[in-house]
């Protein structure tokens, strides 16, 4: 057998064996042999050992690749012990989602080091950018492959099920069947990969992406010229809009790298790349600042959490990016500069995930020690506390929770008291009052036109308990100038349907604009549409503010919606704007 077949069985091999200990591991859950932290190590050591073997032994001896994919197999698992210790139970860790994230970051920026540490220099540009797209390519191609297996056997089996010879429920029925066709699959397909690919395939993905950085710049630049005009509020406090942010810098860091390539002479010769890739690696500091604002407005309205803290690692990150792609564009020899920039960047972004499995970066500790902070010093007054955030944070979380329920118990913790017996936005009991609860509405919510009471009382009585007290809520929390952070509109909105119809505005603890339509036809109910992610142009922030400021003030024109239809029935088909 030559040395090509070797590599294919071994590989193929490899690839079955991974798959059958991961059945192993679903039995042995399955039968509760072992269960919480042992099953947990045991299966992310062996997803983790397997995965780097299959991912480095191609490039090198078969004895040194399990060394190395043994040796990360240990400290991963390890540092995800480790941090499952702030949670009472490893389903709740796991369902923290961030952590899972840092530990795939630390399964897989590694790899490229070990390949170039064989080849006699672990911090060699050119095999750390090669090796990496190679492994890239590797995986893809074996995922291809077990796809196209799976497809040819589901078509096998349509086939002779028409004769009567159909086999797929057999291999269902065969415990590990299923799981080792799929990754002998793998193996053989990355097997093969490795022998056809190499340089060549990471020239060909690099070719296909160039092409796309002037595009990016564009987009990027337009978005910046934009943005003044725009108005930064919808920007600045906006969790998903930094998320988005760091997104496109990602992007753009991989598009730059393209064009750079792992060396002078496989750079890109293109005049208009190169000066691209220099324009973008400007952009990127300006998009890695926006980031770091966004984030850092909101951290200081709202304060941190898991999510917040992760983002912000996500934004100093993208921040860090900027800096050194920036320093290196604007000097002689900025491609060099860039390579070495990268190889910074990963190391950095490798001891960040690390940092975030130990205690030094325990996102739920530092998450509940800022809103209890917050809570403390009266930023945070108890009906606007989210108990049920304490909830999800672990160990940490329930010890917060301990202690304010202890002072719940002393004189003046009754608003304390009431918001812990009910976790949730509403402070109605276990059967409200329905009427007393939209008086109170009536009472506090300001109506334009103010002549419209009548018609108010009618449309009030679509809305259930938590929608109204939603809106009591509102008209009870200030947002900048106003008082209220509410108005109910009333108006022929529906021209073809009898009566006024009604909408309810509100502006939501995160500053964003929440809408509630209602209509006079009982039948119906009403319509609610709180959730306006993804609705362009939609006020947030200052603008939610002056939007509402000046619906309080007076009655707002109303304008006919530039909307066609398609007839069906007695409705009709519309695009939504």
């Amino acid at each position: 057998m030559d040395s090509t077949h070797k590599s294919r069985a071994m590989m193929t091999g490899m690839g079955a064996l991974a798959a059958l200990a991961l059945y192993l591991w679903v039995q042995i859950g399955l039968a509760e042999v072992l269960v919480g932290s042992a099953l947990m190590v045991g299966v992310v050591a062996t997803g983790v050992f397997f995965g780097a073997l299959l991912a480095i032994s191609p490039r090198m001896t078969l004895r040194r690749a399990a060394i190395y994919a043994l040796s990360q197999a240990v400290v991963v698992a390890l540092l995800i012990l480790l941090a499952s210790l702030r949670f009472d139970t490893q389903e709740a860790f796991i369902g923290s989602v961030f952590p899972v994230f840092a530990a795939l970051i630390l399964c897989c920026l590694p790899l490229p080091f070990f390949i170039a540490q064989t080849q006699g220099n672990w911090r060699d540009y050119a095999t750390l950018f090669e090796q990496a797209w190679d492994i890239v390519l590797r995986y893809s191609v074996g995922l291809l492959l077990v796809a196209t297996v799976w497809l040819l056997i589901f078509l096998s089996d349509l086939l002779l099920s028409l004769v009567g010879l159909g086999f797929l429920d057999l291999i269902w029925e065969i415990g590990p069947a299923a799981y080792l066709i799929t990754g002998a699959a793998g193996g053989f397909g990355m097997a093969v990969a490795a022998e056809s690919m190499g340089a060549a395939g990471a020239s060909l993905a690099l070719m296909l992406l160039r092409p796309l950085l002037p595009l990016i710049v564009v987009v990027v630049a337009l978005f910046l010229i934009a943005l003044p005009f725009r108005g930064l509020s919808s920007l600045f406090g906006a969790l998903s809009a930094g998320m988005t942010l760091m997104a496109i810098s990602a992007v753009a860091a991989t598009m730059v790298t393209a064009v750079v390539d792992a060396r002078g002479e496989a750079a890109s010769r293109s005049t208009l790349l190169a000066l691209s890739a220099r324009v973008m690696s400007v952009l990127m500091l300006v998009l890695g600042a926006l980031a770091v604002v966004a984030l850092a407005q909101r951290v200081m309205q709202y304060g941190w959490t898991p999510p917040r803290i992760y983002a912000a690692l996500g934004s100093a990150v993208s921040l860090g990016y900027g800096l050194v792609y920036a320093a290196g564009a604007v000097r002689e020899g900025w491609m060099a500069r860039i390579r070495r920039a990268n190889v910074t960047m990963a190391l950095a972004l490798t001891l960040l995930a690390t940092l975030t499995l130990t205690p030094v970066l325990n996102a739920e500790r530092i998450s509940t020690a800022s809103q209890m902070s917050r809570i403390e010093d009266g930023r945070t007054p108890p009906e606007k506390m989210d108990v049920l955030a304490f909830e999800n944070w672990g160990i940490a979380g329930k010890a917060a929770l301990d202690d304010l329920t202890t002072r719940s118990k002393v004189a003046g913790g009754e608003a304390l008291a009431a918001r812990l017996a009910n976790p949730y936005d509403t402070t109605e009991t276990a059967t409200p009052d329905l009427a007393a609860l939209r008086a109170e509405v009536v009472a506090v919510l300001p109506l334009q036109p103010p002549s419209a009471g009548a018609d108010q009382a009618i449309l009030l009585q679509g809305m259930n308990d938590y929608s109204l007290a939603e809106v009591r809520n509102a008209c009870a929390r200030p947002s900048g100038d106003l008082a209220k952070s509410c108005v109910m509109i009333v108006a022929d909105f529906l021209p073809d349907v009898q009566g006024d119809e009604g909408m309810i505005a509100l502006i939501g603890t995160d500053g964003d604009l929440q809408l509630y339509g209602l209509n006079q036809d009982a039948s119906v109910g009403y319509w609610a549409q709180s959730d306006t992610i993804g609705i362009p142009n939609f006020p947030f922030g200052d603008e939610a503010i002056a939007a509402l400021r000046a619906w309080q003030s007076a009655l707002p024109a109303l304008i006919p919606a530039p909307i066609m239809q398609v007839p069906l029935g007695a409705g009709g088909l519309i695009l939504l704007p």
